[in-house]
């Protein structure tokens, strides 16, 4: 009568512990809510007690021999707030990748204005989905990622003003007319500086 519980619980926590490797440190404060809902929950099943859990000073109240309805319940309740921590988690992973790769094209693109201000405005939209969507702790994650993208931005302006400075050297020749290596600069690509926004992603 038991068994069909214990299978539900094991499957559960199996879930909760794949999806829990999925959050990075900093990821975690997006999620917290949800990782706390299922460590409430899981407080009321086992005796454990979690620093970040609201129910420390309750009693366990599930236990092995409790009434197969309050098993349920429970066991149902840990199964949703897992299957929530999983659905959160998706989506902000699809959050992340989309940045990750609109980082990746600002590493690459060629140095024009309107290609950057394009890729930017695309991870504020991102940034806007993810506050309308309740994602907690925001600004400070938006914080590192402005770090982020400002080292980007300025490898991509200290790589221009090479090339820049490379294109406008000042050549020796030699009595023949040769030019004279000096080991300078090496060739680069004839390609203007790129210029920096530093404008912040913004959190409505």
């Amino acid at each position: 009568q038991r068994y069909p519980f214990a299978i539900a619980i094991k499957t559960a926590l199996r879930s909760y512990q794949s999806v829990r490797g999925l959050v990075t440190p900093a990821l975690e404060p997006l999620v917290m809510p949800q990782l706390l809902d299922v460590r409430e929950i899981i407080s009321e099943g086992f005796e454990v007690k979690l620093d970040t859990s609201k129910a420390i000073a309750k009693k366990r109240r599930i236990r092995w021999d409790s009434p197969p309805k309050d098993l349920n319940d429970w066991v149902t309740k840990l199964a949703d707030a897992v299957t929530k921590l999983e659905e959160r988690v998706e989506e902000l992973l699809q959050k992340c990748d989309k940045i990750d790769i609109a980082v990746n094209v600002i590493k690459k693109i060629e140095y024009d204005s309107v290609r950057f201000e394009n890729v930017m405005k695309s991870i504020q939209t991102i940034i806007d989905e993810m506050s309308l969507a309740g994602f907690p702790q925001l600004a400070s994650w938006v914080n590192v990622l402005d770090d982020r993208l400002a080292e980007v931005l300025a490898d991509r302006l200290t790589t221009a003003l090479k090339c820049w400075n490379y294109t406008f050297r000042t050549i020796k020749v030699d009595k023949d007319g040769k030019e004279i290596q000096d080991g300078g600069e090496k060739d680069g690509d004839d390609a203007a500086p790129a210029t920096e926004d530093k404008s912040p992603i913004q959190v409505p």
